[in-house]
Formats: C-alpha cells, sequence, structure tokens
C-alpha cells in the first residue's frame, strides 16, 4: 500500500465564482505586502483563506505548504487577470495536470516530513537530516509552477501570438499534450518513489542526490522538446510534426531509437559543460572551417567525435566556446608539441 495516494489531492477547474474570488484574494494579499513594507519591523501575514468562495484545494493547507504564489498561476491557466497573461486555450486542458502534480508534490513535502519523524530510527536521521527530501520536494513544486508559464507568450516563444493568427495546428497541440503527460507520468512515479516504504530506502543508500537527478533529467527532456522543438518560433513544419505523431502511435516503436536519443541529449550537455570550462578548444581552420579538440581527455570520453556533437550550427545557436580556448591551426600545432614534445 502506497503511502502518498495522488487522487487524494482534488483539483477542478475553478468556477467564474471562484476566479473572482482569487483575483480578490489577490489584492487584498498585496496589500497586505505593500502594509508590511511601508511599516518597518513589521511582518507580512497573508490574507485571509477562509472565504467559501474561494477554491477548497486553495483554503485547504492542511497537508500542504503554503504558497502564494499558486493564486497568480492559476489566474494565468485561465486568463483570468489579463496583465500577467494567459495560457493558450487549446492548451489549457493539457497544462492543468501540470498544477495537479504541483499540488501533489507540495502535499508531499509535508507528508514526507511526517513520515520520517515518525518511522525513521535515529541512526538514519543521522544519516539523512530531516529535511533534505522534504526541500527537494518544496523546490520541485515551485519550479512545476514555473514551467506553467511556458504554455503562454515568453521571449522566444511566442505562442499566444501564433494562437492568435490562426498559426497553430492540431497536430502541434497533440505533440505538446504528449509531452507534458509524459513528463507528468515520470515526475508521480519519482514523487511516489520519494513516499514509499515510509522513507526507509533512503537509509539504504537511495539518496536526495539521485532524486534530483532523475527530477532535472525529466524536466530537461521535457524543456528541450518544448522550447527547442514544439513552441520554438522558427517551428514551422507541419510534415515534421504528422511524421512524430505517425511514428509515436505507430506499434512496436522503437524504443532503442528512444534511448539513443536520450543518450545521445545527455552527452552533448556534458560536452557543452566541457567546451564552457575549457576542457575542449575550438580550431578555427583556414575559410569558415573549424574543428573541435580536446586541451585534456576526459576518460571514457576520448573517442567521442567532437564535431558530430559540437557542430558550427551549434556555434551559430549561441554555442559557450571558452574564450581562452579558440585558438588559430598554429596555435593548436604550438600547443600539440608543448602537451606531446616526443611526436
Amino acid at each position: 500500500m502506497h503511502e502518498y495516494d495522488p487522487p487524494a489531492v482534488e483539483f477542478q477547474r475553478p468556477t467564474e465564482t471562484e476566479l473572482d474570488a482569487l483575483r480578490q484574494w489577490m489584492k487584498d494579499d498585496d496589500m497586505e505586502r505593500s502594509k508590511a513594507k511601508e511599516k518597518k519591523g513589521s511582518v507580512y501575514i497573508p490574507a485571509n483563506r477562509d472565504s467559501e468562495q474561494l477554491p477548497d484545494w486553495f483554503r485547504n493547507t492542511a497537508d500542504r505548504m503554503e504558497r502564494n504564489d499558486e493564486a497568480l498561476y492559476v489566474l494565468f491557466l485561465y486568463g483570468a487577470y489579463p496583465k500577467y497573461g494567459m495560457v493558450v486555450p487549446p492548451l489549457v486542458p493539457h497544462v492543468e495536470p501540470l498544477f495537479h502534480l504541483y499540488l501533489e508534490y507540495a502535499r508531499g513535502a509535508r507528508i514526507w516530513s511526517r513520515i520520517w519523524s515518525q518511522t525513521a530510527d535515529r541512526k538514519c536521521i543521522e544519516l539523512f537530516p530531516e529535511g533534505s527530501v522534504e526541500e527537494f520536494l518544496r523546490t520541485s513544486a515551485g519550479q512545476i509552477l514555473v514551467f506553467i508559464s511556458f504554455f503562454g507568450e515568453r521571449e522566444g516563444v511566442p505562442l499566444l501570438r501564433r494562437y492568435r493568427s490562426g498559426l497553430m495546428r492540431k497536430e502541434q497541440v497533440e505533440l505538446i499534450r504528449m509531452a507534458v503527460d509524459r513528463m507528468v507520468v515520470h515526475l508521480r512515479r519519482l514523487l511516489r518513489r520519494c513516499l514509499d516504504d515510509r522513507g526507509q530506502r533512503f537509509c539504504s543508500g537511495w539518496t536526495t542526490k539521485e532524486l534530483q537527478t532523475s527530477y532535472h533529467a525529466t524536466c530537461r527532456i521535457a524543456f528541450h522538446l518544448l522550447t527547442r522543438l514544439l513552441l520554438h518560433r522558427e517551428f514551422r513544419s507541419e510534415r515534421l510534426e504528422v511524421l512524430i505523431l505517425k511514428y509515436t502511435h505507430e506499434e512496436g516503436c522503437n524504443d532503442d531509437i528512444l534511448k539513443g536519443i536520450l543518450e545521445a541529449d545527455e552527452k552533448r550537455g556534458k560536452l557543452l559543460g566541457l567546451l564552457r570550462e575549457g576542457t575542449i578548444a575550438m580550431v578555427r581552420g583556414k575559410g569558415p572551417s573549424s574543428k573541435f579538440v580536446w586541451v585534456k581527455p576526459v576518460p571514457g570520453l576520448e573517442d567521442v567525435d567532437l564535431n558530430y556533437y559540437l557542430s558550427k550550427r551549434g556555434l551559430r545557436d549561441g554555442l559557450p566556446v571558452h574564450p581562452d580556448k579558440i585558438l588559430s591551426e598554429e596555435q593548436w600545432v604550438a600547443m600539440q608539441s608543448k602537451l606531446y614534445p616526443s611526436r
């Protein structure tokens, strides 16, 4: 039996009355913040949440942390506060699961704290101090909220303008839905792992670092898919959208191909980091040609085709190169002779 049951957090689309109440609550809360700033030594106290016109999930904070910005994101989600923008209408039902997931992570932080204090033995508590996983869940909840903003109007992602111009295709909406659904499934599974077995798995070596790695890997994949492809201002290929949809709907979708794509993305991320640090240099050849070379090879990556992962196209897209590691051919030959004098 799982300690955590996602359906226990109920989120329903707010009615117009509830949205009006949320707007009023935000105005009252802004006034309280202003008063606290104006009066020296004054403590900010959130506006009252007891109004029966407010949504139940907003009033009930017994099992989750207080987050005043959740009201802002709900108003943004439903376009109920124009000055804060809005999610593109066709995407609203596909983005709602992200807000539900936020509530689950926020509630999970409180549940973790309670389970940990009641069940973990003293040695385990000393090994993994209370609050580390709780803090991870709190931070993750906030990041999920911010992710919602990608489906409105952002720099480089003019989604709302595209929608209003009639340029948003049903294939694009379907691909976005699939990307969000997959992200929610993975992050919900990770949350279950956090709260299963009354926290004892952390005593046997499953650490907060592993949690963070799994979480960020899932978010990075979704982020890249959305911002670099599906939501990017230059993405206009209806043919590619149809092709991707056809591939994902086919039986026997090749998992090896998908695995290879993920591994290549992870490897490219590592190489980008090494390029920033200066472990990899870019050698400018004659004319427009250039190549990437190791200044100091990294074990396990020395045989990687650097020019494949760090192409010149990537440089045009703002690929970060350490300023001291953009070399001419002559400089590279001189460096090689110093590194390998016997050659």
